[in-house]
């Protein structure tokens, strides 16, 4: 979705970063919840602007020093490496504001050397001649939330994407296919695809592409039996699904055991695990139940009791394996391979 017009929702978001550009921002969201889209469609908001200077990054690496660099092609093959602060800046008038996607890795880096790229972006800041938006997942969560010594804590504006509002989300699945030529059959099928997909953007966009490929010739209506048939059989959709997965065993444990208890707690999930004689340390099952939570596979409702958000993500989960089976599965994995839970990737 890189044009406007192909562009749904997030607009509070675009508002806040690109109407505040004398402040830095800290997006934080699960891969594929849209913060390429959001950062292009402030890009593309700034770019209007002749008081700013607006650049896009997104860094295949940890070193956001050297990609600097390479982006303002002042590095020549054997010089030594500028200063950041002197690649980075703009001036007082028309300072530079850099939008920077996948920074995981360099937040990672940049922990393990002390923080000093992140401090140089601290100063540039407070002289007002750059502005820093960091978007990432799970490293980047815990530098801002769960990290107390970090200096990105109070480095900018936290902004959490969530899945697209029931508007954004119903526009993203009518306005394309209209200008397709393809109605819905009735008001009930898209908002029925909003429910099944949780307003997920990536879902909604996948569902959406493999109703268009597998129209038949002669049909000219999206109809709910069509619908069921990409929700049930789309290998594109199932692919995405699979990632409620994550990256290790408890992972996987924590999100079964929640749903063989019909919307326990969190301290329930944990006492249910314990009572199948598994010894997991506080802070391993709560940085478990975060990443889940962070990627909208477990989420609390109003009372703090937790459920899968996304029912087709759920039918895909209940199908992998029945609940009890993969869950002894999980808890015979953590007991043979693993005495600490890496952190998540």
């Amino acid at each position: 979705m890189k044009d406007d017009h192909l562009f749904f929702g997030r607009e509070r978001e675009v508002r806040a970063i690109a109407d505040r550009t004398s402040r830095n921002f800290l997006v934080v969201g699960q891969r594929q919840m849209g913060k390429s889209s959001l950062l292009l469609a402030v890009l593309r908001r700034l770019q209007a602007r002749a008081d700013v200077d607006v650049r896009y990054l997104e860094l295949s690496d940890a070193d956001l020093h050297r990609r600097l660099a390479r982006e303002q092609k002042a590095l020549l093959p054997g010089d030594a490496l500028p200063p950041f602060m002197d690649l980075a800046s703009g001036t007082a008038s028309r300072p530079r504001v850099w939008l920077i996607n996948e920074a995981d890795g360099f937040i990672q880096a940049d922990v393990r050397a002390n923080y000093p790229v992140v401090q140089a972006m601290r100063a540039l800041s407070e002289e007002g001649r750059a502005y820093f938006v960091l978007a990432g997942f799970w490293d980047l969560y815990q530098a801002v939330v769960l990290d107390e010594r970090q200096p990105l804590r109070n480095f900018g504006e936290h902004l959490r994407l969530e899945p697209l509002d029931a508007r954004s989300a119903l526009a993203l699945v009518t306005e394309p296919l209209a200008a397709l030529g393809l109605p819905w059959d009735a008001p009930t099928t898209p908002e029925h695809l909003l429910q099944q997909a949780g307003c997920r953007a990536n879902l909604l966009v996948l569902a959406c592409k493999a109703l268009v490929e597998t129209l038949p010739p002669e049909a000219h209506v999206l109809t709910r039996a069509h619908l069921e048939r990409v929700l049930h059989e789309d290998k594109d959709l199932r692919d995405q699904c699979r990632r409620w997965r994550g990256d290790h065993p408890l992972h996987r444990a924590v999100v079964r055991q929640a749903l063989l208890r019909d919307r326990p707690t969190r301290d329930e999930v944990r006492q249910a695990l314990k009572a199948r004689g598994t010894n997991i340390s506080a802070v391993d099952f709560d940085e478990a139940m975060d990443h889940r939570e962070l990627s909208y596979v477990l989420v609390p409702d109003g009372e703090g009791r937790l459920y899968c958000p996304v029912p087709l993500m759920r039918r895909y989960i209940e199908s992998e394996r029945g609940l009890e089976t993969g869950l002894a599965e999980d808890l015979d994995d953590l007991r043979r391979g693993f005495s600490e839970v890496p952190p998540p990737a």
